[in-house]
C-alpha cells in the first residue's frame, strides 16, 4: 500500500520523525515488506545511538525469513547515504537495514545490494496528513501546549512588533559584546555562534569569546599562521582533543598526532585560559559534516582566510552597497563560504577516520541565519552609533524583507502545515518565536 503524498511535498519532514515512527509499532501496519518486496519483522529495534554513526546499534531483524543483527539508518532520500559521507565510514559497515521516507526512482546497485531498503511512507497506518499532526505534537512537550496553546493567530503589525522586539534585545546583547571585544572580534564570535548551530552555539561562543582573533593574533606570529595551528589550539582548548583518541575504535595516523603534539608543545603555553570540559560539547544526532571538529575548522580557516583583512569592514563594505537583497546575500556567502585547506581536511581524516569532510567553512543556510541573526543587528548598532539613520533604514527594510529560512519544533507547534505558506519572511519566523519565549516566561 503506498500512501499518497502530492499536497504535502513542500513540507519539509525532519529525519527524525522517520525514527520515532519506527519505533512505535501502532504508527506502522502490521505486514511490512522491503523494497525489494521481502517480508520484514522488528525483533528487536536495538539501542539508539546517542554519538555519531548509525541512528539504531545492535538491532534484530527477520527479513524474507532471514533473522539479521546489525544496525539501522534512516534518510529522507537514499542520496543522503552518500551526501553524509557513509560510504566511507567504516563505523557504518554493520548496517543491515536503510529505512528511507522517499521511493527512489533509481538505486545505485551498489547501494541496493549492500543492504535491504524499507519505505516507511508507504506503510504508514495513518494518512500523511494525520501523521504529520501527530509527529508535530510530539516535537513539543504536552505540558508546554497546555499552557499556551498550539497555535496562533497574529495579525501582521504584532508580528512586526514582537519581531523587532527580538531584533533589539539582539542588538543589545552585541553592543555588550562591543564594548569589550570591539566591531572586529564580536564579528568572529557571532560566527562561532551561528557555526555552533543550537546544540553546540554555547559552547563555542564561550570559546570564541575567550580566544578571539585579536588575542591569537597577538600571540602567533605571521609567520607561525595556518589554519591547522589555529584548529588545534582552538580545539585542544575546547577538549575536543580528548575525544578522538578515546573508545572511537580507531587509531589515528602517527603524523596527525605528532602533528598536534608539536603544535600543543610550542604554543599551547601561551595561551593561560580554562580549558572547556568535553561534556560542555553536544554530539548527538548530530549529521558528521556538522560536528564541532569541522565547524571549528571552518572557523579556524575564517581566522587564517582574513588575518591581514578585517572581516568586519568587508561585510559592512557589501551591505553598504545597498543592492538588492539576493545580490547582498549572494555576496556575503562569496566572502564566508570559502574552502577548507586541503591540509587540514587530511588532517581531520588522518585523526577522525572520516573520509568525506566538508570542503567549505559553512553552507548557504548557515550563512543566511548568521546574516540574520548576527550581521544586520550587528550592522545596524553600527550605524545608530555613527549617527547614519539612512543605513540604519536601509538594514530595518533588509531585515523585514528577508526570506524564511529556519524550520524548528517551536515554528511548526505554532503555525500548522496549512498556514506556514504565510509566514514566508524571516521577521514572521523571528515574531513567533518571540511569542514562544515570552508565553513560555509566563508560563513559569
Amino acid at each position: 500500500m503506498q500512501v499518497k503524498i502530492q499536497n504535502l511535498k513542500k513540507v519539509k519532514i525532519p529525519e527524525h520523525y522517520l525514527i520515532w515512527t519506527f519505533e512505535r509499532k501502532e504508527y506502522l501496519q502490521s505486514l511490512l515488506h522491503t523494497l525489494d518486496n521481502l517480508p520484514i519483522e522488528i525483533i528487536k529495534l536495538g539501542e539508539a545511538n546517542q554519538d555519531n554513526g548509525p541512528d539504531y546499534k545492535n538491532a534484530v531483524l527477520k527479513i524474507n525469513g532471514m533473522v539479521m543483527r546489525g544496525d539501522i539508518e534512516f534518510h529522507l532520500d537514499w542520496r543522503d547515504w552518500y551526501q553524509h559521507g557513509h560510504d566511507c565510514d567504516r563505523r557504518y559497515e554493520q548496517v543491515i537495514l536503510h529505512v528511507l521516507w522517499n521511493r527512489p526512482q533509481y538505486l545505485p546497485k551498489k547501494l541496493h545490494q549492500r543492504f535491504s531498503h524499507f519505505i516507511i511512507s508507504d506503510y504508514l497506518s495513518m494518512d500523511v496528513e494525520q501523521w504529520l499532526e501527530v509527529m508535530e505534537a510530539m516535537e513539543n512537550p504536552s505540558e508546554t501546549k497546555k499552557n499556551y496553546g498550539s497555535s496562533i493567530c497574529l495579525t501582521k503589525n504584532k508580528l512586526e512588533e514582537l519581531a523587532w522586539r527580538r531584533f533589539t534585545r539582539k542588538c543589545d546583547q552585541l553592543k555588550s559584546l562591543v564594548k569589550i571585544h570591539g566591531w572586529d572580534d564580536t564579528v568572529y564570535i557571532g560566527l562561532a555562534k551561528v557555526l555552533g548551530y543550537s546544540k553546540n552555539s554555547a559552547a563555542f561562543f564561550e570559546l570564541a569569546r575567550q580566544l578571539p582573533p585579536s588575542k591569537l593574533y597577538d600571540k602567533i606570529m605571521p609567520l607561525q599562521r595556518s589554519p591547522i595551528i589555529f584548529w588545534i589550539i582552538l580545539a585542544w582548548q575546547a577538549g575536543l582533543l580528548d575525544r578522538p583518541f578515546r573508545n572511537s575504535g580507531h587509531c589515528p595516523e602517527p603524523m596527525a598526532i605528532r602533528i598536534v603534539s608539536h603544535v600543543y608543545q610550542q604554543f599551547i603555553h601561551i595561551f593561560p585560559i580554562q580549558r572547556q570540559p568535553l561534556i560542555n560539547w553536544n554530539f548527538s544526532r548530530l549529521r558528521p559534516n556538522n560536528t564541532p571538529y569541522f565547524r571549528l575548522a571552518g572557523y579556524g580557516q575564517l581566522l587564517f582566510h582574513y588575518q591581514q583583512r578585517s572581516l568586519f569592514k568587508e561585510l559592512i563594505s557589501i551591505i553598504m552597497s545597498r543592492q538588492v537583497l539576493p545580490s547582498l546575500l549572494s555576496k556575503v556567502e562569496t566572502l564566508l563560504c570559502i574552502p577548507l585547506s586541503l591540509e587540514l581536511r587530511r588532517l581531520l581524516q588522518d585523526l577522525l577516520n572520516y573520509q568525506n569532510v566538508p570542503k567549505k567553512v559553512m553552507g548557504e543556510e548557515r550563512c543566511m541565519l548568521f546574516t540574520l541573526n548576527i550581521l544586520i543587528p550587528l550592522l545596524y548598532l553600527w550605524a545608530k552609533s555613527h549617527g547614519n539613520a539612512g543605513f540604519a533604514f536601509f538594514l530595518e527594510d533588509i531585515f523585514f524583507q528577508f526570506p524564511s529560512i529556519e524550520d524548528n519544533g517551536i515554528l511548526r507547534e505554532y503555525v500548522p502545515t496549512h498556514l506556514r505558506k504565510y509566514y514566508c519572511k524571516a521577521f514572521m519566523q523571528q515574531a513567533i518565536l518571540e511569542y514562544h519565549q515570552q508565553c513560555y516566561q509566563q508560563a513559569k
